[in-house]
């Protein structure tokens, strides 16, 4: 878990981080954490989960992220989202989510992204902590769908 000293003086909030906690962070992520997904990320929706993805369906909507990402219909302008809540850890995506710009600095993952998605910065959106557990669910929901 990340702690805001993690990731210096981007003057990165992390508010109210529900989900992940605070831990006592120094130094830079590590790439290992966006690895192991959580069981809970493969499990069904369980009513507080259902209640975010509903938040999150309209957070995905309302910020654009759906003019750069898609959840299970192909890449755009940033990678398909489609199984990312099972491919890596709460943490990590929250993480993503938040601050995109420090990911992309210090997370092996994160940097292998943006250089397959030639240079494109994911823009940070200033999105808080709770937000990003909306759209983790939002994805996560979605990504549980079948898709043609």
């Amino acid at each position: 878990m990340w702690s805001q000293a993690t990731f210096g003086r981007a003057g990165l909030r992390l508010g109210l981080l529900v989900l992940v906690g605070c831990g006592d962070g120094g130094g830079e992520p590590q790439a290992s954490a966006g690895q192991e997904p959580s069981a809970a990320s493969t499990a069904a929706l369980d009513p507080e989960t259902a209640r975010l993805a509903e938040q999150g369906e309209q957070l995905f909507s309302s910020n654009a992220c759906m003019s750069c990402h898609t959840i299970g219909y192909g890449k755009l302008t940033g990678p398909d989202l489609q199984g990312v809540t099972e491919r890596r850890s709460p943490e990590w995506v929250i993480a993503m989510i938040t601050h995109p710009d420090s990911m992309t600095q210090y997370d092996a993952q994160a940097k292998q992204l943006l250089a397959e998605h030639n240079g494109v910065q994911m823009p940070n959106l200033n999105l808080s902590a709770e937000q990003a557990r909306a759209l983790h669910a939002y994805i996560q929901r979605e990504s549980q769908k079948a898709r043609p």
